[in-house]
């Protein structure tokens, strides 16, 4: 893993389902590389907020980020991606620890955010966990459920 913060034009890397094998420390050495823009980290059980820290405050050029079914991930990692410049996609599916009030306050502060994908049962639904689109600090956003 500290090897691919090496390549210069890394800007999409996707290592969702590689399970135990990958860890909050090969994560932070990822989030060291400037170019990422695109982070695939569904399905990693050993990935913590320590990671949405260090991916927020150092991968500044991040557009897109897939959190699925990470569990580890709670509502503070979340809260990490709050005012983040360039984010415009975040996928939480079966992320059951994270609330719509969660998603909501993040959503409110990312001026550029257009997709959410988000799991029906998430905590706290919001009350209409229907609708396609939601305005968050008056942009237009998709929202995908699941």
């Amino acid at each position: 893993m500290p090897y691919l913060r090496q390549m210069p034009s890394l800007s999409i890397l996707d290592l969702s389902k590689c399970g135990v094998n990958v860890t909050d420390s090969g994560v932070v050495a990822i989030a060291q590389s400037p170019s990422i823009k695109g982070l695939k980290l569904s399905w990693l059980i050993n990935v913590t907020d320590i990671s949405m820290f260090c991916i927020a405050s150092m991968c500044l050029k991040l557009t897109t980020i897939h959190l699925n079914g990470s569990e580890a991930i709670t509502p503070k990692g979340l809260h990490a991606f709050a005012h983040h410049k360039k984010l415009v996609e975040i996928e939480l599916f079966a992320c059951h620890t994270i609330s719509w009030k969660d998603v909501e306050a993040v959503a409110n502060t990312c001026k550029k955010l257009r997709y959410l994908g988000l799991s029906r049962k998430i905590k706290t639904p919001s009350p209409e966990a229907s609708f396609v689109y939601s305005f968050f600090g008056g942009q237009q956003c998709m929202i995908e459920w699941r």
